[in-house]
């Protein structure tokens, strides 16, 4: 139980660093596991203009500086882009997650229809 649990905490996780946004294939090549990216923006509650994030030790995405260096409010919003923008990757942090393998299994339903039996009476072309 000891030995289970030493290895839990003292393993090595994959940091994904073969994945980026510019790779169109989103599976990292050191692990094999599929990753998605997100674009995560921090942004002023009173004035929205962008604030320069950081990650903390939680992992969580956080303002670099404590207030807002255009108005100085000390709210804060974080949000999560639609689509991968390169050109505002000055104002956001790039985000890898692993997804699981459930999640991508293709399901396929097939049905058989019975056989069809017209509803016309043939009549006799005599």
């Amino acid at each position: 139980m000891l030995n289970y649990f030493l290895t839990k905490i003292l393993r090595k996780k994959c940091r994904h660093a073969s994945v980026n946004e510019f790779n169109p294939i989103r599976y990292c090549t050191d692990c094999g596991k599929r990753v998605e990216l997100q674009q995560i923006f921090v942004k002023c509650k009173k004035c929205n203009s962008f604030l320069t994030p950081k990650l903390d030790k939680a992992g969580d995405v956080v303002p670099l500086k404590k207030f807002c260096p255009n108005c100085g409010g000390a709210g804060w919003y974080s949000m999560k882009a639609a689509k991968l923008n390169s050109y505002l990757s000055l104002y956001s942090i790039l985000v890898k997650r692993e997804l699981d393998d459930d999640y991508f299994t293709p399901k396929t339903s097939v049905w058989v229809d019975g056989e069809r039996k017209s509803n016309v009476i043939k009549k006799d072309k005599w």
